[in-house]
């Protein structure tokens, strides 16, 4: 899950993607190769280090296409951090700011004014939680959820456009690539497959901050 930078619409503009693009493959640190990651890395095996290239590969793919679906996302008229804040609610349902923050990784400072500036959008609003009133919790609008379903179908086209070259067979072949992402996302890392939705409310984990940038491509099948 990606560590999103702090303050006020904090994961808004270029994002915890691109803070990323600067971390070096293979274990190669700041310290260069004379660094701790660059001995571990040597004592690696030839199979962990094709596992390493391929993980490399597929962590700048991830951070284009979002870099990617950046310009149809400002359609919207809600930033980033917004849009991120805004699909948990969509997909997994009310929460509260506590949960909401462990989200996304921010403060919950931090996110008790993003969603003051979202309900002034009039995407999300407070309402006290009806089994504890002295709790607050937060959901999505209906405009909040059209405001999402509208970027998500604007990545989907964007995205199609972009396969729009691929052969059959490559179109096939990227579906398996998929479908074995997918499995690996929902049995190994925690979540569930894009696509599958969020855990209900209060129960299970909620993935935040990119995580739920990239499934506002996926969306709910």
């Amino acid at each position: 899950m990606v560590k999103r930078a702090r303050g006020d619409d904090a994961g808004g503009g270029r994002g915890g993607a691109d803070e990323l693009e600067s971390v070096r493959p293979a274990g190669r640190g700041a310290g260069g190769a004379g660094g701790v990651g660059a001995v571990g890395a040597g004592r690696r095996s030839g199979g962990d280090r094709e596992l390493d290239a391929v993980a490399a590969r597929l962590h700048t793919a991830a951070i284009r296409l979002l870099r990617g679906l950046r310009p149809v996302d400002e359609a919207s008229g809600l930033s980033a951090a917004r849009l991120s804040a805004l699909s948990v609610l969509v997909y997994g349902g009310a929460c509260a700011i506590g949960e909401l923050a462990a989200a996304e990784q921010v403060s919950a400072p931090t996110m008790t004014r993003l969603v003051a500036g979202m309900e002034a959008d009039g995407v999300v609003r407070r309402s006290r939680d009806r089994r504890d009133g002295r709790s607050v919790r937060v959901s999505a609008t209906a405009r909040g959820r059209r405001i999402l379903e509208a970027g998500r179908r604007r990545r989907v086209e964007r995205l199609a456009r972009l396969l729009s070259g691929l052969s059959a067979r490559e179109v096939a072949g990227l579906n398996e690539t998929i479908e074995v992402l997918e499995s690996v996302l929902g049995a190994r890392g925690g979540g569930r497959p894009p696509g599958e939705g969020r855990a209900e409310p209060g129960g299970g984990s909620r993935g935040g901050g990119q995580a739920a940038q990239l499934e506002l491509a996926g969306g709910a099948r």
